[in-house]
């Protein structure tokens, strides 16, 4: 599946990196493979839209988004690129949610509905893209398939700032809410001046980052002053005991703030604090807790803990088929231990119906991974 994957970039970009990256989207799809395989391949949108499939009916996210842009781009066929883009966003992906609210919002390729537009928004502003984000905005201002509510407005463009958005257009369209009096807005932007010198602390951080103590000091200044990726990092540092004395108890203090400030990863990483009991008391309850909303986000790492905490009954409910939905996800992200449990589910009969050729492909493909085929 990972090599069809790149068969398709190969044929549709040639050399050239596909706009997802080669052969991964939050995955490692593909990284076997380098431009120099297909050296002399000529670009082909037939071919590559053929291999996109055999991927994308597998179930692969990344093909199914990759189909998606192939046919409301160059193929122009926009009606079933938003039939990909809907199997892609079903599973999470960000950027298909994305693109399949503009679709809706402008109804290109399917019926104009700006309700449904909005809901795709809320899901890709959720996991982070400032330009869902501005759009759910722009819909909360206006009243486009929400009810009309400048706060909430002010709220998602202030999202889209934090995350860099381009030519700071978030930031412009938060001071017009600032100029009506809207104080979440001025009260965003004075936040959004503040960040800017959190950044540049994070920043001097990354430049440090091959000298793990000087790393340590300046996520530390960051993290102190609520930067939410350098809390992350700087957890990751204690947690690692690079930079500074491994701490877990400080890391899981790093994790959770970040944590409850939304950020996904941090989420996750709490989840398994508490699960193994590294740095708090040991908790499965609070454990699942922790990767249900990091696994809602999207992130992999917490939907493949969520689905074998469901499959033993560890901090809920044994529940084999929510445990296979969960790990259906993951699967799909490329997580080869998902991939793996999904193989044996389907061996088993343990919350889908057993089946032992689809069991087959899931260990194939979390072989693949494991870089044995």
């Amino acid at each position: 599946m990972a090599a069809q994957l790149r068969l398709g970039e190969v044929h549709e970009f040639g050399r050239k990196d596909p706009p997802w990256g080669r052969g991964v989207r939050r995955t490692r799809i593909g990284r076997r493979f380098s431009s120099d395989d297909y050296e002399g391949v000529p670009e082909d949108l037939k071919t590559a839209a053929e291999w996109y499939q055999k991927a994308a009916e597998q179930g692969h996210v990344t093909a199914q988004y990759a189909l998606g842009m192939l046919y409301f781009g160059k193929v122009e066929d926009k009606k079933k690129g938003c039939e990909w883009y809907q199997k892609a966003a079903e599973q999470g992906h960000e950027d298909a949610q994305y693109n399949l609210g503009q679709a809706y919002y402008t109804g290109e390729g399917v019926t104009q509905d700006l309700k449904i537009a909005a809901e795709w928004y809320q899901k890709a502003a959720a996991q982070g893209i400032s330009d869902a984000q501005v759009s759910l905005g722009a819909a909360y201002a206006k009243g486009e398939g929400v009810p009309k509510d400048l706060k909430t407005a002010a709220k998602w463009y202030r999202k889209a700032a934090e995350h860099g958005y381009e030519n700071e257009g978030a930031k412009a369209l938060l001071e017009e809410l600032a100029e009506q009096g809207i104080i979440e807005a001025q009260a965003a932007l004075k936040s959004l001046q503040e960040k800017s010198e959190f950044d540049k602390l994070c920043e001097l951080a990354d430049i440090w980052n091959l000298q793990p103590k000087k790393a340590f000091e300046w996520y530390q200044k960051a993290a102190e002053q609520g930067h939410v990726k350098a809390q992350v990092r700087l957890g990751g540092l204690y947690a690692r005991g690079e930079g500074v004395s491994q701490d877990l108890k400080k890391a899981a203090k790093w994790y959770s703030k970040a944590a409850n400030q939304g950020y996904a990863d941090a989420q996750s990483n709490l989840g398994w604090a508490y699960a193994k009991g590294q740095g708090v008391s040991q908790d499965l309850k609070t454990a699942a807790e922790w990767y249900q909303k990091a696994a809602e986000q999207g992130d992999g790492k917490a939907q493949n803990q969520l689905g074998l905490a469901y499959s033993n009954g560890a901090g809920v409910t044994q529940d084999k088929k929510t445990a296979c939905a969960w790990l259906q996800k993951a699967a799909a992200q490329g997580i080869s231990d998902a991939q793996a449990s999904l193989g044996a589910a389907y061996a088993k009969g343990e919350g889908v119906p057993k089946d032992l050729k689809t069991a087959a492909e899931w260990y194939r493909k979390a072989v693949e991974w494991w870089g044995g085929v």
